[in-house]
């Protein structure tokens, strides 16, 4: 079992909560932690986790909002590791004490332009990093990775002295968009569920997620993903799914003829 005495684990969503959680069970089923916090405006509770109320964020911009201005009064460690539904860890041996020799790290982006640590959605950051992010001279907030990594970055490196880890670490810690040559710690995006979850965790997942939340195109890319890897009839499910709750989905109702028709090829194998 991984032990972080120095880290919170920190989820905030207002939005799927119930899917929220089910990432930080993940998270602790793989290691201890000195403080749990599912932040969230719904009622729930759940046995080693401390839920904070706090009022409804109605969108990304209110959810970046409360990550620059408010976390920091959330965090007594030196360290938080800021985890979404869809991103959370995958291998607690990929863990490296390195990671907390940084202020800030998360999967790596593909600009090549030096500023590429990283995505917010799975990232470990230090406090002395979320308290700078309060400082008043950075007054724009959406989306908060990339204010924090590109805008505001050169302004926290000389101002606070802030270190963002070196890409190559990135690489190790977590996994987004850009492929990673090696295995990662954890992962962000909905797209890449199947790396960390069977069918049952992906069904488990799917059936926590409100209407709103199955009708984005990264659960759809999700859907694809499976049946690239030859677990069709996940996809198939999924796919059902969104078509049952969203019949104007065209884009599911397409994929979902064809995984079918997959299917009916494969016969009784399946290609699940």
């Amino acid at each position: 079992m991984l032990r972080l005495p120095d880290v919170t684990l920190v989820t905030i969503d207002c939005a799927q909560p119930v899917a929220a959680l089910l990432a930080l069970e993940r998270c602790l089923a793989m290691g201890d932690f000195a403080d749990v916090l599912l932040v969230t405006d719904a009622s729930i509770d759940a046995a080693g986790v401390r839920t904070i109320p706090i009022g409804p964020l109605h969108s990304r911009a209110e959810y970046s909002e409360f990550v620059m201005r408010r976390l920091a009064a959330l965090i007594d460690t030196s360290h938080a590791l800021l985890v979404q539904w869809d991103g959370f860890i995958i291998d607690a041996a990929e863990w490296r004490d390195e990671f907390l020799d940084w202020d800030y790290i998360g999967a790596p982006w593909g600009y090549g332009d030096g500023m590429d640590v990283g995505n917010g959605g799975f990232s470990l950051r230090s406090r002395r990093l979320v308290e700078a992010c309060e400082d008043p001279a950075i007054a724009d907030f959406e989306p908060e990775d990339e204010r924090i990594c590109r805008t505001y970055r050169p302004y926290l490196e000389t101002r606070y002295d802030i270190r963002f880890a070196p890409l190559e670490l990135a690489r190790r810690f977590s996994v987004e968009h850009v492929e990673s040559p090696y295995s990662t710690f954890g992962f962000h995006g909905a797209f890449n569920l199947w790396r960390a979850l069977d069918a049952g965790g992906l069904e488990q997942l799917v059936s926590a997620l409100p209407s709103a939340a199955l009708a984005r195109q990264d659960v759809l890319a999700l859907a694809y993903r499976c049946w690239n890897q030859r677990r069709t009839h996940e996809a198939e499910c999924l796919l059902a799914r969104i078509v049952a709750l969203h019949p104007d989905h065209t884009g599911a109702e397409l994929m979902l003829a064809e995984v079918r028709a997959d299917l009916a090829v494969a016969g009784t194998d399946g290609r699940s």
